[in-house]
């Protein structure tokens, strides 16, 4: 299907999908708090690096943290979810990062179903479901970020 019609209005598949999205991203703002498993963990390990690398707090950190520097799948969110703490509070930080996560997720599906058809975009309307599994409701947030990458 066409992203615009004929006289150039945005078609209704394209609204439909962007709607479906909304209300994937709906569930984490409308409240206080997105509970997961690990979630907590890693605001908390994020907030945790962060402090060790802002010099006022790093001399006390230092006694009791050695921060492991050797890559592991979980640095992306760490430093992601530490970046974000530097403006955001860990709440809104989080809900960021989920947020950008079904978001490019859902951009990057429409464009691998339109590169293979061009005409069966709405068959990412089904991919959609494959947006909150369960992995992601646990709160692995990194792993569900490397689906995206």
């Amino acid at each position: 299907m066409k992203r615009y019609s004929s006289d150039g209005s945005v078609s209704t598949e394209a609204v439909l999908y962007t709607l479906c999205v909304a209300i994937l991203v709906y569930p984490i703002w409308a409240n206080a708090y997105f509970l997961t498993l690990d979630g907590p963990m890693h605001l908390a390990n994020a907030r945790l690096l962060l402090a060790y690398l802002q010099p006022l707090t790093s001399s006390l950190l230092n006694d009791y943290l050695i921060p492991n520097f050797s890559l592991f799948p979980y640095w992306f969110g760490h430093i992601a979810l530490a970046l974000l703490q530097t403006v955001f509070s860990a709440e809104v930080a989080q809900k960021l990062f989920l947020t950008a996560y079904i978001v490019l997720f859902a951009m990057l599906l429409r464009r691998a179903v339109r590169q293979i058809n061009p005409d069966a975009s709405f068959l990412s309307l089904i991919g959609l479901l494959l947006i909150c599994h369960k992995p992601f409701q646990m709160g692995c947030l990194s792993f569900s970020f490397s689906l995206v990458l």
